[in-house]
């Protein structure tokens, strides 16, 4: 298929200005251009690259229609007239690129050309390109590094750098994926041909190999290194060269169990949790901190606290993805998501129906956030948008208890902002976030069936004019707390609700964290649906934030595309003959099986795994019954170890994390002592059997049960009691390994200080006797021989 958007413009001079030549570019002693390269086109429906210069000015582009692999690649000026063309062809012993100048397929100017003979992945660890000019006898180029990790150097034949390939930094406190890096080409090298040499690598690494020479002749035959994701592509791990397979591996998440000072606020600290304990006294050279928040799971800033779902993505994936709120900051700063499918899809409904959005309204950055609700607005206004109802979901769980107030206030004055502007924007309804709507797993279809009500059919116990006065007067109640408010309805003055759901509506769920949205997107989408009487199912275009559920394709529609995480650790085991056991409570089961296997439902291979998911308790907050279902868990790994069917035993302990969200310290303190009651008995096991363990965790919470000022002491409120803390925290988290099964020699690395939970999959396959993908976070152990 062709790539070009114009296919009447007139084939360019090879002597353009140096943004758009392919010429030779020897001698040339210009300054250094630095391009920003998105790997995404800018028209509707198609894929490809755009390409910026460094005054933001449209330099390249790359427009691709359809899906699959093109045969044709053109590389197009800012006007659409091309430059190049990169046509991949097949030959009986292999595949080759050719390089065209313009569309002229007489116009060769290099060869890519893959030979069926492929080298160790280890001998192309430096150079991963060899570029040979077919015209001229002009220099050539070597190209070493990662291009899979945006990080690679095209050095011209005196060994000086002439273009690097790297990450894009934040701007704005923006951070961006893989998606968007930049290009540095230096004197000496056009930035046609640099560009020329990105997209075929593209290529290349599209086709799953890791290096390509480049050559100047049809008949020029070289190695290609490497296989990843072709009809090559082999599952195969390499053998470690120093640690045995056979063992059995016991990989313990703690949820919410992070590293803090010890203080009475700490709950870890005040349980006496003698297991964890002495780990960390133990061998120095086997317990660690490693990063769970921020970038180091794909998040935007350091400041955005990890949760359980990016956690889990980056201990099963092996790599740093960009992850929901950053994926939604790109498409809003872009403007890319109003041009999306899942927006023209709703935007369908805009001229006779309500655009209504559902979502938690907070800014606490796990679910959702508050900018990106009010940014949705502007441009859902701005796009067609008349009417729009918000359906608020108060927080208090990863923000302060109380906050509710200001965050409907703040949205109160965006939507009289709107109403100034001729659009009928108000909140129709809302709830506490734990009551109403955003229940997961299945615990307690009750919960969304509250928010259907009041939502869908704009029935509630509790009616106000607005939605100020509401909070306000729920929150007055004795036990009032934001998690929990009941669910209302905002009515006008005749008493009739003022945006029930109904036929010709649009629905957006704003919340980008997946798990909480699953079973109201459900309600949503699937006509046959038993899991309460919905009473009337409007006719209703639906999107949600993101795609919640990659598997099920769950929502089918939705206006930011999901992180694609392939080939993950799991995976790669189960395929090198790893048999699985994964286990944990109904509230974290999805987060051992469906996160860690980067947002896929299901086993990899049902005959080599088992998934046991064990019923969460209902009906009650979990503080309650705070050890939870830890015993159980501990059993049901205990017992899968001892039986030596499996090789990986992976469990998740909710304790810290469930119960530290309640805010009860006493409660949390009860729970952590239980999650370090069901680590000993996981630990005595693989003492048993000769096995090894990692035990680590996802996030910080319960180590840190109170909001801190300035100087970090516990702040108070006007009252002048303790704030309680009940979200998440920055701190980093232990790893610790051990069992009789660990070679003597076994230790963590100290040359990778800032290590995050990504680096735990390398990690775990090391200790299971293999090599890691080169594309994964470097392992944090090392092996040292004796004397």
């Amino acid at each position: 298929m062709m790539a070009k958007v114009h296919p009447n413009s007139a084939v360019p001079s090879l002597e353009l200005p140096r943004l758009a030549t392919c010429g030779n570019a020897a001698g040339r002693k210009e300054s250094t251009a630095v391009l920003t390269v998105w790997r995404k086109s800018l028209l509707f429906g198609c894929n490809g690259f755009t390409v910026f210069d460094a005054e933001g000015n449209l330099a390249f582009r790359v427009d691709v229609y359809g899906s699959g692999t093109p045969e044709d690649l053109v590389l197009m000026d800012a006007a659409g007239k091309p430059l190049l063309t990169v046509r991949r062809k097949k030959l009986s012993l292999g595949e080759k690129w050719v390089i065209y100048g313009g569309e002229d397929a007489g116009n060769p100017i290099y060869v890519v050309k893959r030979h069926v003979t492929l080298l160790p992945s280890k001998a192309a660890a430096a150079a991963i390109a060899h570029v040979a000019q077919c015209r001229g006898g002009g220099p050539g180029y070597e190209v070493e590094g990662s291009y899979s990790r945006r990080s690679c150097t095209v050095y011209d034949e005196r060994r000086l750098v002439v273009a690097e390939v790297r990450p894009k930094e934040a701007v704005g406190g923006v951070a961006f994926g893989g998606d968007v890096f930049r290009l540095v080409v230096h004197s000496d090298l056009n930035a046609c041909l640099a560009m020329g040499i990105l997209i075929t690598l593209d290529q290349i690494i599209l086709e799953g190999k890791n290096g390509i020479f480049f050559c100047g002749s049809e008949t020029c035959e070289f190695e290609v290194f490497g296989v990843m994701g072709s009809s090559d592509f082999s599952w195969k791990l390499a053998d470690h060269p120093k640690l045995p397979k056979g063992k059995t591996v016991a990989v313990v998440v703690l949820d919410g169990w992070g590293e803090a000072n010890p203080d009475e606020y700490n709950c870890i600290h005040v349980a006496q949790t003698p297991t964890m304990d002495s780990l960390k006294q133990g061998a120095p050279e086997r317990w660690r901190l490693v990063r769970a928040h921020g970038t180091a799971v794909g998040l935007p800033t350091e400041d955005d606290m990890g949760n359980s779902e990016v956690g889990h993505n980056a201990l099963g994936a092996g790599r740093i993805y960009a992850q929901g709120a950053k994926l939604v900051d790109l498409a809003l700063a872009s403007g890319k998501i109003y041009e999306g499918e899942g927006f023209k899809y709703i935007k369908e409904s805009f001229d006779q129906g309500t655009l209504h959005l559902i979502g938690l309204l907070s800014d606490g950055g796990v679910h959702s956030r508050l900018d990106q609700l009010q940014l949705l607005l502007k441009g859902s206004s701005e796009n067609g948008a008349k009417r729009i109802r918000v359906h608020i979901l108060t927080d208090g769980r990863d923000v302060l208890d109380g906050s509710s107030v200001g965050f409907v206030e703040t949205l109160e004055s965006d939507l009289a902002t709107l109403r100034e502007k001729g659009i009928d924007a108000q909140i129709a309804s809302g709830g506490g976030r734990m009551y109403v709507t955003m229940d997961r797993y299945e615990n307690d279809w009750d919960v969304v069936k509250r928010g259907w009500d009041a939502q869908v059919l704009g029935e509630a116990p509790y009616k106000f004019r607005s939605a100020v006065e509401a909070v306000k007067k729920l929150r007055e109640e004795p036990k009032a707390n934001d998690q929990y408010l009941p669910p209302f309805v905002i009515v006008d003055e005749s008493g009739k609700a003022v945006g029930p759901i109904v036929d010709g509506d649009a629905v957006v769920t704003f919340n980008f964290r997946a798990d909480r949205m699953v079973m109201i997107a459900k309600a949503l989408e699937y006509e046959d649906f038993d899991k309460f009487d919905r009473v009337r199912f409007p006719k209703i275009r639906y999107a949600g934030m993101l795609q919640y559920d990659g598997e099920l394709k769950l929502p089918s529609k939705y206006l930011v595309s999901p992180p694609e995480i392939e080939r993950t650790s799991g995976e790669y085991l189960v395929h090198n003959g790893v048999r699985t056991f994964a286990c944990s409570e109904t509230v974290k089961f999805g987060h051992v099986t469906f996160f860690w296997n980067g947002n896929r439902s299901g086993c990899f291979d049902a005959t080599m795994e088992e998934y046991v998911e064990i019923p969460s308790d209902s009906g009650i907050t979990f503080n309650v019954q705070p050890k939870m279902k830890a015993l159980e868990i501990a059993e049901k790994a205990r017992d899968a170890i001892l039986g030596r069917k499996f090789d990986q035993v992976r469990v998740n302990l909710p304790n810290g994390d469930m119960v530290g969200h309640t805010g009860d310290i006493e409660a949390t303190v009860v729970a952590c002592k239980a999650a370090d009651e069901a680590v000993k008995i996981i630990l005595d096991a693989i003492q048993q059997v000769g096995g090894i363990y990692v035990v680590t965790a996802d996030h910080g919470n319960a180590e840190d049960m109170v909001k801190r000022n300035k100087t970090g002491q516990p702040q108070l409120d006007k009252a002048g009691n303790i704030q309680i803390l009940t979200s998440h925290t920055l701190q980093p988290v232990p790893i610790a390994i051990g069992g009789p099964g660990l070679a003597p020699g076994v230790r963590f690395r100290n040359d990778v200080p800032d290590g995050g939970l990504a680096n735990v999959a390398a990690t775990v396959m090391n200790l299971h006797g293999f090599e890691a993908p080169s594309d994964y976070e470097p392992t944090l152990v090392e092996v040292l021989l004796d004397d």
